[in-house]
């Protein structure tokens, strides 16, 4: 389905980071995703986006070039921040309702052998595709079958229906993922064996992203912020879907061919860094920003050249481009921490 949504709309509240409805659900969405891993020391970036040489730095691209304007609820502007090293600078400000105008959502589960559903890929549960390979996979009635078949579960029912959550039902999966419950528990009061899919739902969520970003002493795990970033179309870009969590209740969770879904806060959001309309941008192929300022790629160079080494927040530095983030082709995707300082405003309390 598509979602139209008018924006800069003055009649949409403003909303802080956080203070949404969903609030709790976010957090709790995001929470078992991955640490901070190992500090960097990479050096500091004088723009969102830059080329270093000898002398200095020359500017390449700035979010509020980049950012896809019909996408966003206000235009870019910029603000004094505090960072969460405790110092001043100057941030990028701007609202989004999470919502995409661009391209279409979903689907995201099967509803016949002619409709199929969107895609999943299980590098952590190790359920396998039936080739017996950890990769993507399109969500089909028949590839459940062999889930059904092959490890116990009953998703598919006798007559050919597949079992796929109501909205409603969506609250009682959070709760029993970030409870920990055990399947036991849930097969009793939660939901086990479902294709998860919930609608969205447009909110509004304040941005705020150092226009000069800086590697910071220690890295930020991405759980501590509503995201690891936000791709130029305005959606949020997550960490790695937790998997294992969501599996042990014979549940699955599958992407749309953007490379999103619904969350528990009913945000749609980005697992994957995929080309959408306007990401990544045709000039800088940036497809997107991390919460601490710095660029992100795909999983090669702009000039299409392999990436190389990465830390263990998928960024590194080069000559060229100086500290920037890379998304990949495989698991994890996108990273779990960001390098730099990042906006007090944007980190959970809590």
């Amino acid at each position: 389905m598509t979602r139209h949504i008018s924006k800069f709309h003055p009649a949409h509240p403003v909303v802080a980071p956080f203070a949404t409805a969903g609030m709790l659900a976010l957090a709790l969405t995001l929470s078992g995703c991955g640490g901070d891993g190992a500090t960097s020391s990479s050096s500091s970036s004088s723009t969102s986006s830059s080329s270093s040489s000898s002398g200095g730095t020359t500017t390449t691209a700035k979010l509020s070039d980049l950012m896809v304007s019909s996408e966003l609820l206000t235009p870019v502007t910029t603000k004094s921040c505090t960072l969460s090293d405790g110092t001043s600078s100057t941030c990028y400000s701007f609202q989004v309702d999470e919502m995409p105008n661009a391209h279409s959502i979903g689907p995201w589960c099967p509803t016949s052998d002619a409709a199929p559903g969107g895609y999943f890929v299980d590098d952590v549960a190790n359920l396998k595709n039936p080739s017996g390979k950890d990769e993507e996979v399109q969500v089909t009635v028949a590839w459940l079958k062999t889930l059904d078949s092959r490890l116990g579960w009953s998703i598919v029912n006798a007559d050919g229906s597949v079992n796929i959550t109501t909205d409603a039902e969506l609250d009682k999966i959070a709760t029993q993922e970030v409870n920990n419950w055990t399947y036991a528990q849930a097969e009793t009061s939660g939901i086990v064996n479902h294709c998860i899919q919930a609608a969205p739902t447009a909110k509004t969520m304040t941005i705020e992203i150092p226009a000069t970003p800086k590697v910071a002493s220690s890295n930020t795990a991405v759980t501590s912020l509503p995201g690891a970033g936000i791709a130029l179309d305005g959606i949020l870009l997550f960490p790695p879907e937790p998997v294992a969590r969501i599996t042990a209740f014979r549940n699955l969770a599958p992407l749309d061919s953007y490379g999103g879904h619904t969350g528990f806060a009913y945000d749609y959001h980005y697992h994957r860094a995929r080309d959408v309309p306007g990401v990544p941008d045709a000039k800088t192929k940036i497809y997107g920003f991390m919460f601490d300022g710095f660029p992100v790629y795909g999983a090669t160079e702009p000039d299409g050249s392999a990436a190389g080494t990465l830390d263990n927040c998928q960024g590194h530095s080069t000559t060229a481009l100086g500290y920037h983030y890379h998304s990949s082709n495989s698991f994890p995707y996108t990273t779990v921490c960001v390098t730099g300082a990042v906006a007090s405003s944007m980190k959970r309390t809590g």
